[in-house]
């Protein structure tokens, strides 16, 4: 599993992260019509909302556990570069988030 991470909700603003995620392996494989997921969490709880899952077939999903590691490397970004930030992820075959 693969995805990208967004500092802002273009919607709501810099109070929520934004995690897009598909149910592949590498960004090659990655095209317009690839399904994805597509998370709202909010910085402050790390409470999730599923935005969109176009995905009805998929058999792997995000885990709670993997959106949180994901967020704080994404808020340790920020935080390191002084500005919002997007970043790329993914799950390896163990289940670690890189």
């Amino acid at each position: 599993m693969i995805g990208n991470a967004y500092s802002a909700d273009s919607t709501n603003g810099y109070g929520y992260i934004l995690i897009k995620s598909y149910d592949c392996d590498d960004m090659t494989f990655v095209n317009t019509n690839t399904p994805f997921q597509l998370f709202r969490v909010d910085r402050r709880n790390f409470s999730v909302e599923l935005l969109h899952s176009g995905s009805k077939e998929s058999t792997r999903h995000l885990r709670y556990e993997s959106i949180v590691l994901i967020c704080r490397e994404l808020i340790n970004c920020e935080f390191k570069s002084g500005y919002p930030v997007n970043i790329a992820w993914t799950i390896n075959p163990s289940g670690i988030v890189e």
